[in-house]
This record gives structure tokens, C-alpha cells and sequence, in this order.
């Protein structure tokens, strides 16, 4: 069953089961229970969640399981966050692991120097080069399934983010962490280059932070 709501970029359809279960959903427990819990770990990506990344179809796909995936999402966003990371590449033992995370890029590539000096540093040394450190925004959400998730983005991903911010705080007075939002991909083309981008949609607002 879906229902329809009115939008400033139009209708939308979204599940109302996902809504309703986002509603019930304590994502601020989870949050904190999630943190407490990974907290012995030296890692300040840590408690990120689950990582999708975006398949060719558009898609929101589990990294770890290629089965998993979601054609649209309605999510609670908790946080979002630019870092200088450098991702384990498709086909070697790293694959999909953060290897490096840092505030700035001098951090990430003081970090990289330490890995290239480590134990394994000749072969690190082989896959990766500074140039490969990359800075994303990454935003945090939970999900009606009671998941966190994770999803680091493009240039053109953290531009629609960044409308979708302002929209809500110009329009409503509202943060995203207080409302329902439906994430969907959409398709872009120049020239020969072909990319999606995360787009971002005002569902409802929660019922938690309803005046």
C-alpha cells in the first residue's frame, strides 16, 4: 500500500509500512546503544552502519551483500560528515574496508606514509598511491528495517544534500534528523560520462518532533 504526498518537487509515492515503522523506530537508542557498544574501538567511522554503495541500475546496494539491495529508501538522517578516506580496492583482501579516514587531506597522507612503512607496507605500496585518498561526504541514516546505514557521496550527491538541507530549514524550519526522507537515485549524462546522484525527498515529519 502506498500513499501519496505532496511535495515542493511534486508527488512522491512512498511505502506507508516504511513510514509507519520510522515513526516507531527510537533511532536516537539506537544510535547511542550502537556507539557504546563500538566504543573500544580506535576508529571514529566505527559506528557508520551497514555501506551501500550505488550499483549501475541505481540502485542502493549492501556492499557485503550483493543481494541486498533497495530501489528507494525512507530514512531518518542522523549525521553527515567530509573526511579524506582511502577505500580497500575491488579484488583484494581490503575490498570495501576504510583503510584511512582524516579530518584533513595532511592527516590522511601522514596516515598513508605510516601504512606504506607498516608490515605490509611494500605491497600497499603496490595498489595504492595518495592520489587514490579521496575526500566524501558521508551521511549516516537509520532505516524502518532498525539498521543504520552508511553511504559516502559524490560532488553532485553532496550538492542535492546540500538543497534538501536548506530547503527543509528555509521552508519548515526543520533539520533532517527530524524528518522522514525518501532517498532515490537519479541518472546523469555529459558527453561520454554517465552517473547517478543521490536525490533527497521531504516525506513527513516525525511524530517525536511535531509541535
Amino acid at each position: 500500500m502506498t500513499t501519496k504526498v505532496e511535495q515542493e518537487t511534486g508527488t512522491t509515492e512512498v511505502a506507508k509500512s516504511s513510514t509507519t515503522a520510522l515513526q516507531k523506530v527510537d533511532y536516537t537508542s539506537m544510535v547511542k546503544a550502537f556507539r557504546k557498544k563500538n566504543q573500544e574501538f580506535d576508529l571514529d567511522m566505527v559506528d557508520l552502519g551497514i555501506r551501500l554503495t550505488i550499483d549501475p541500475k541505481g540502485r542502493f546496494q549492501n556492499k557485503d551483500d550483493e543481494n541486498d539491495v533497495h530501489d528507494s529508501m525512507a530514512v531518518v538522517i542522523l549525521s553527515g560528515a567530509a573526511k579524506f578516506n582511502l577505500w580497500g580496492e575491488d579484488g583484494t583482501p581490503d575490498e570495501g574496508t576504510l583503510l584511512i579516514t582524516a579530518d584533513t587531506l595532511e592527516e590522511a597522507e601522514n596516515a598513508f606514509d605510516e601504512l606504506s612503512a607498516g608490515e605490509n607496507g611494500e605491497v600497499f605500496g603496490q595498489i595504492y598511491s595518495k592520489s587514490d585518498i579521496s575526500q566524501r561526504y558521508i551521511i549516516t541514516f537509520a532505516a524502518d528495517d532498525g539498521n543504520l546505514y552508511a553511504i559516502d557521496m559524490s560532488k553532485s550527491s553532496r550538492f542535492s544534500f546540500t538543497n534538501y538541507v536548506k530547503m527543509l530549514f528555509t521552508s519548515k524550519s526543520l533539520g533532517v534528523s527530524e524528518v522522514i526522507t525518501k532517498l532515490t537515485t537519479e541518472g546523469r549524462k555529459k558527453g561520454k560520462n554517465t552517473w547517478n546522484v543521490v536525490v533527497f525527498t521531504f516525506v513527513e515529519v516525525l511524530d517525536a518532533c511535531k509541535q
